[in-house]
């Protein structure tokens, strides 16, 4: 949980070597079985991540694919989105990506599923429960050596 009391200060700046040292490595994201019609694993009940001891992890995703869509075309709504489908300990997730710059970079794209080849890190987060009952997994913050 963040503070809203307390100020952050910065320490200095991580270089990408450092990012194996803080990486985490749960076996699962959170809990698995609860998928969206467009994800995958992407969301637990409030009552389930109540039980839950944290809310961010910092992996490294393997088979990595940015896609770009319109998932509420069917029903009119033109808003675009960008997701992330992944391989994480041998699991496929497939989570909404908010991070601001990856978003730029691909909604820059058309429509469609693009792979990432370079190394990434993920920062993952549980958000707050939606007014559905559940909290959704998400894609926080993508972390690259290069630009995307």
């Amino acid at each position: 949980m963040i503070d809203a009391d307390d100020y952050w200060t910065r320490r200095g700046v991580a270089r990408w070597d450092d990012l194996t040292e803080m990486e985490d490595k749960p076996n699962t994201l959170w809990i698995n079985g609860d998928s969206t019609y467009h994800g995958s694993h992407d969301r637990v009940t409030q009552a389930a991540a109540a039980q839950l001891q944290n809310s961010l992890f910092l992996i490294k995703p393997e088979d990595v694919s940015m896609c770009v869509l319109t998932p509420g075309a069917n029903f009119g709504n033109p808003k675009r989105a960008v997701r992330a489908d992944f391989r994480y300990q041998g699991t496929r997730y497939n989570f909404k990506v908010t991070d601001p710059n990856a978003e730029r970079t691909f909604l820059a794209r058309a429509n469609g599923e693009y792979e990432v080849a370079e190394e990434l890190y993920f920062c993952i987060s549980l958000a707050e429960a939606h007014t559905d009952g559940y909290c959704y997994k998400l894609v926080a913050t993508v972390i690259s050596e290069q630009p995307l």
